[in-house]
């Protein structure tokens, strides 16, 4: 009876986790090809389910999708950190000089999917996933914001998965600081609502 109990809340789970997000960005990123040494494409998902307030960041990888949660709070603490790799590069540029330098890092909760399986992050309760934010200047004039990730544990301590390195480029994390606004969520929130009245009026 208990392996039917956790197995339907295996299948809920998997079947919920896209439930009530809408699909609203896309933003540029890239990971490092360690076969041909250079920077691959890898893009962000971002998604917003309008009834929790919460932002999911979605991406794909060779042979998993990665998936980490935010509510408001680790909007402002992520917002905070993209605004301190801002005011490096300006500071970088006017300076004319490279950096490769830690700014921060927070929690959240994470989820990864293998096959036709969610995963999600042990325990569930707190955010437990290490999200680390730093510095990279490739040279004088390119200087990067990059995203690294702890290893996103399950409750079965046989699967996990830690995620590959992103980087992103100036303009590409305007983007990304823009969709993460309260403004940008409300557009989402009132375009959805507009969709759904135009719905409603031909039932």
């Amino acid at each position: 009876m208990k392996n039917k109990t956790i197995l339907s809340l295996m299948l809920l789970f998997n079947c919920l986790l896209f439930a009530g997000q809408e699909r609203y960005l896309i933003v540029k990123g890239n990971y490092y090809n360690d076969v041909w040494k250079t920077l691959g494409e890898r893009n962000l998902d971002l998604r917003y389910d309008i009834k929790e307030d919460k932002v999911s960041i979605y991406f794909k990888e060779f042979i998993t999708t990665v998936a980490y949660e935010l509510d408001k709070l680790d909007r402002g603490i992520f917002t905070a950190l993209i605004d301190k790799y801002i005011e490096w590069r300006n500071k970088a540029i006017e300076m004319e000089v490279k950096l490769e330098k830690t700014i921060g890092d927070f929690r959240l909760r994470g989820y990864f999917k293998l096959g036709d399986d969610w995963h999600s992050s042990f325990p569930s309760s707190w955010k437990p996933c290490l999200v680390t934010a730093s510095f990279l200047s490739q040279n004088k004039e390119r200087h990067q914001f990059v995203l690294s990730f702890g290893k996103i544990r399950t409750r079965n301590e046989y699967i996990n998965h830690k995620p590959e390195t992103l980087y992103f480029d100036y303009d590409d994390v305007l983007i990304l600081r823009e969709g993460l606004t309260v403004e940008k969520l409300m557009e989402v929130k009132k375009e959805v609502e507009k969709k759904k009245a135009i719905e409603d009026a031909f039932e």
